[in-house]
């Protein structure tokens, strides 16, 4: 199946710019039932013009009347679905939505939505080699299908991953074709979204001026589209680039509209997204107060959510409101957040980078699979029109034809070395070679269904290694590198292959045990402490020691749940005075 803003900042907004409505009109015939086609319609009106919340009302509506519903009303209420999740957050519902469709005889028009929809959830999710894939499958057959609606979508969604990832060129080319394509629709809507995606590329290449032109130019339109989300959006991009060029007061009035009209939409990431912003001008605007409180409601919700674009923002800003007003305890420890948080994103965004130029690789392979196809088609032309030297073509046609094998093969071998090579740089730490944050948060989760269905014990430690910035300042950051190398190899020794272990932020490591209690955990974790203590002794020019925080999972827990426990009981080891371990059960 099938950024000033941080990291996946961008990619939030851009989420809400992306996602076209799944309405696609003109289906139906007489023998569909009447009410079942009157309820998708409402559910595609209620979709640009009134919250996700209400939306889903009509859909929970639909749901139980699919059993009289066509193949083609199923279509389009799975796609409505797919979006709504989208709106509320639920990304992977969301995918899973659409592995339903399967099932379906699809339109090309069907499978081009179904695929724009995929490459947005998947990216939301750090699932970059599905989003990458399904992007380029739909800019393969985006030429299939006469609309330009459709078009437009996927020509927006490469629009704004190409200057994403470095390619402002073909960013605002691609940007460019999709606003000639949305006034082809004839709808306002489509405009609006069109300016929208132009406007992102015209940022992220730094013409400023140009954006802000592109975003005024859209707004009229959006408002009289009906659309709340995109109108929203649009002020609220607006106001990030006039914050930007120093035009500080007009840019408070766009965010300001743009976080309200978002709200009303209950896109809820975009709400976060919108306000770090507002938090950042606040500050300023010399209003440091109301941008500190602004930005610990945000820092709160993103936690809970996982948003670590939002958190990342918000920590920066903080830490400087707490540095202006002299309280530096404050201050450090919203920055070391600030920059474990970062550390984060940088992963994430090294995967990204990593999944786009694989999926590039393979599609790469697969051309020069085609123009190898093609040229041994024309060879066989070239001996049926010259009969005379027959003999002679059918030599040349083996030599050429055994070269252009031995070719494919060897390309084919390259791209699979090189494919296994970058996911496994997607999934591992490059200093330590434990499990980096994306994948061990990903596969712990995994780990804790098991233990869940299985009704086993499970435990995660969190551990954090102590005044590591001190190891930095006197012995440099080769020593301290050395430090991590060192305490990811006792982790191995400690725990075994069987537990599952990885490095999630600077010097935070992570282990997940699978069968095993708090007690029994615990006394393993002891165990480590004792030979970390007795390396002491050793002719080892570092020394340090270490801070634990255990969870043992509770019935029907959540993995976001055991770990924010983890990360408490953490919390109180460093807070007790550092160098021990706190179970919090």
């Amino acid at each position: 199946m099938l950024r000033n803003l941080p990291g996946r900042g961008w990619c939030t907004l851009a989420l809400a710019g992306l996602l076209l409505a799944v309405s696609l009109p003109g289906f139906g015939a007489d023998e569909e039932p009447v009410a079942v086609e009157r309820l998708i319609d409402r559910a595609e009106r209620l979709d640009t013009t009134a919250s996700w919340q209400e939306t889903r009302e009509t859909l929970e509506r639909v749901a139980e009347r699919l059993g009289e519903a066509s193949d083609e009303q199923r279509v389009r209420f799975r796609l409505l679905e797919a979006r709504n999740r989208a709106l509320a957050g639920e990304y992977r519902e969301g995918l899973e939505v659409l592995t339903r469709l399967e099932p379906l005889e699809l339109l090309p028009r069907h499978e081009l939505r179904s695929l724009e929809l995929c490459a947005n959830l998947a990216m939301q999710i750090s699932e970059y080699l599905e989003a990458f894939r399904c992007l380029n499958a739909a800019m393969s057959m985006q030429a299939e299908v006469d609309d330009p609606e459709l078009q437009a979508g996927v020509f927006g969604l490469a629009a704004y991953w190409h200057s994403q990832l470095g390619d402002p060129d073909k960013g605002l080319r691609y940007g460019r074709r999709t606003l000639e394509l949305a006034r082809r629709t004839g709808s306002l809507r489509e405009e609006c979204v069109a300016h929208e995606k132009l406007g992102q590329a015209y940022e992220l290449s730094g013409r400023l001026d140009s954006a802000i032109e592109i975003y005024r130019d859209g707004l009229p339109r959006c408002r009289e589209s009906g659309d709340v989300l995109y109108t929203g959006v649009v002020q609220i991009l607006l106001g990030r680039v006039l914050h930007r060029k120093g035009e500080l007061q007009a840019a408070e009035r766009w965010l300001q509209q743009g976080i309200e009209a978002t709200r009303q939409s209950g896109f809820q990431d975009g709400v976060l997204d919108g306000q770090v912003n507002y938090g950042s001008l606040l500050f300023d605007l010399g209003r440091a107060e109301e941008a500190e409180d602004m930005l610990l409601s945000v820092v709160d919700e993103a936690r809970s959510r996982d948003r670590w674009e939002s958190l990342t923002g918000s920590y920066k800003i903080l830490a400087e409101i707490a540095a202006r007003r002299g309280d530096t305890r404050a201050a450090y420890d919203r920055l070391v957040r600030h920059l474990e948080v970062r550390e984060n994103m940088l992963n994430i965004e090294r995967a990204r980078l990593i999944a786009f130029h694989e999926v590039e690789f393979d599609t790469l392979a697969r051309e020069q699979q085609i123009e190898l196809l093609e040229e041994q088609a024309r060879i066989s032309e070239l001996e049926a029109v010259n009969r005379k030297q027959r003999r002679q073509l059918v030599w040349v046609t083996y030599t050429i034809a055994g070269f252009l094998l031995v070719v494919l093969a060897l390309l084919l071998l390259h791209a699979t070395r090189e494919r296994r090579h970058y996911r496994r740089l997607s999934t591992l730490d490059s200093l330590t070679g434990l499990r980096n944050h994306t994948s061990f948060f990903s596969e712990g989760e995994g780990l804790l269904n098991e233990c869940r269905a299985l009704d086993r014990p499970a435990t995660l430690i969190l551990c954090d290694i102590d005044y590591f910035k001190q190891i930095n300042d006197s012995h440099g950051h080769h020593a301290g590198d050395r430090v991590l190398v060192r305490l990811a190899s006792r982790l191995r020794e400690s725990f075994g292959e069987e537990a599952l272990a990885g490095r999630i932020g600077g010097e935070e490591f992570a282990v997940m045990l699978a069968g095993a209690d708090i007690d029994a955990a615990g006394d393993r974790v002891e165990a480590l402490r004792r030979n970390i203590e007795q390396a002491r002794s050793d002719d080892n020019p570092i020394v340090f020691t270490l801070s634990f925080g255990l969870a043992e999972r509770r019935e029907g827990e959540s993995f976001t749940s055991l770990r924010e426990r983890a990360d408490r009981a953490l919390y109180r080891a460093k807070s007790a005075g550092r160098d021990r371990i706190v179970a919090e059960r």
